[in-house]
């Protein structure tokens, strides 16, 4: 069983405001020497940490009063530690540290247990000297404290100057470097003081993650119509940069033989925000439904690794590999924990096979019998049909998941349970008119179930 709850008493959260610095920004080229600067210190103090390592001694732990005396001896005969200030330079290495302890953690599970892994995990390895850049990270404490005053952060010995809404209150700034650009984090704490949905009630909602249907929403609240959150927009974002990105690697191949350009690093940037916006935009949607519904438990069905070895055609493999539904899934998460919705990750196998309308048995993932068998079949894309009648089969497949983690859910009968969906378009994002397909050209086969099982 594969089912993973997050905690929500934890009362604290980290959150992130980003600030992005293109190319033509003024703050542009001190970004990128003071990331240039800390992926040199990075690349040498991972270099005494290997040949540590490959010589018996075991890796030396940063942090620790002898042994950092140790590698702070090493590192200060270095050239390029005296490029950053001596706080930024013991950040860095405190990285490569939780780098390599990461590394020597994810050995001992993998002897232990060798299914969550694709292979056997590798050491850090270095970044390329010149073209390599390394995240730079300014505690709280290494701020102007004049700059605060006026909503400003003003990291020390630097020009940057950040307007930031959290300038009172924030944990630490980042530098952090991305495609095209660089991004300025300022993290933060936020502290959950009250719920905003009432958690008395026994009501749940699941969904159901897509490709031309990016989430089917259902709940066992009576009378609650199933939601089709529009995915085309993404889709075509998807295709669109597929398309041109292709194009352009085949020209600069044959012209300069080059794989990649300045001008597919913009493509790939203004890609990534989108997809950003669309995903923050769905998911606040989302969010912002389930809570005037009095929903306090959400259900998402997501397979482990179901990316990796999916095998729908070429086509449909582009589109659906493409699409990032584990952030998605991971922007639900923090924003439900936000008003106190509790999230649970569910492996949602044979949820598309069975049956609703039916309440079909659902097998785990391995453990499904021989004898097993749904009483229902998908006949075309979007349609399931059983025993009882026809239904979309999102819809199906939502109801299903939330069916598998809660198995009383529906202890009372499916009666007043709507299976008739809407399409909901993402505000700022109209694509398709809002309406379901299935529905319209079925209009007989979505009705509210009056009978009982």
């Amino acid at each position: 069983m594969y089912s993973v709850w997050v905690d929500i008493f934890n009362t604290t959260m980290q959150l992130v405001e980003k600030h992005v610095i293109n190319k033509s920004h003024k703050y542009w080229l001190e970004c990128d020497q003071l990331c240039l600067d800390s992926n040199k210190i990075r690349n040498q103090g991972l270099y005494i940490q290997r040949q540590s390592w490959f010589y018996g001694h075991g890796v030396i732990q940063f942090g620790k009063t002898e042994l950092h005396k140790n590698i702070d001896a090493l590192m200060k005969q270095t050239a390029c530690y005296h490029n950053l200030p001596a706080f930024l330079a013991q950040q860095v290495m405190k990285s490569v540290n939780e780098e390599w302890t990461s590394f020597f953690n994810a050995i001992k599970q993998w002897k232990l247990d060798k299914s969550g892994f694709s292979g056997r995990p590798k050491p850090p390895k270095y970044k390329p000297r010149n073209t390599g850049r390394y995240k730079v990270t300014y505690p709280q404490t290494r701020a102007y404290k004049k700059a605060k005053i006026n909503g400003i952060i003003h990291p020390y010995k630097t020009d940057i100057r950040i307007q930031s809404k959290h300038s009172h209150d924030y944990d630490c700034v980042r530098i952090i470097p991305a495609t095209g650009c660089y991004v300025i984090e300022v993290v933060y704490t936020v502290k959950q003081e009250k719920y905003a949905v009432n958690t008395d009630n026994n009501y749940i909602a699941a969904i159901d993650l897509g490709i031309n249907n990016l989430a089917a929403v259902t709940t066992n609240k009576p009378g609650f119509q199933p939601i089709l959150i529009n995915g085309r927009p993404i889709k075509s974002i998807n295709n669109r940069y597929n398309k041109f990105i292709s194009k352009l690697r085949s020209i600069n191949k044959k012209l300069h033989g080059l794989h990649w350009s300045n001008r597919m690093e913009l493509m790939t940037r203004r890609r990534n925000h989108q997809i950003d916006s669309y995903l923050h935009r769905a998911s606040r949607l989302l969010i912002k439904i389930l809570t005037c519904q009095g929903i306090n438990t959400l259900v998402i069905g997501l397979n482990p690794d179901w990316k990796r070895n999916c095998n729908m055609g070429k086509r449909t493999n582009q589109k659906f590999v493409s699409l990032p539904h584990k952030k998605f899934v991971d922007m639900l998460t923090y924003k439900g924990l936000l008003v106190g919705i509790k999230v649970c990750i569910r492996e949602e196998s044979y949820t598309s096979k069975s049956s609703f309308l039916e309440l079909d048995d659902i097998p785990e993932l391995g453990n499904k019998p021989r004898s097993w068998k749904p009483n229902g079949t998908r006949i075309k894309r979007g349609l399931y049909r059983s025993k009882s009648g026809l239904i979309n089969a999102d819809v199906n497949a939502s109801y299903n998941i939330l069916r598998k983690e809660f198995p009383d859910a529906f202890s009372q009968g499916i009666k007043g349970c709507v299976v008739q969906p809407r399409s909901v378009n993402v505000p700022g994002y109209k694509h398709k008119p809002s309406y379901c397909r299935i529905a319209c050209k079925f209009p007989r086969l979505c009705v509210i179930l009056t009978q009982t099982k």
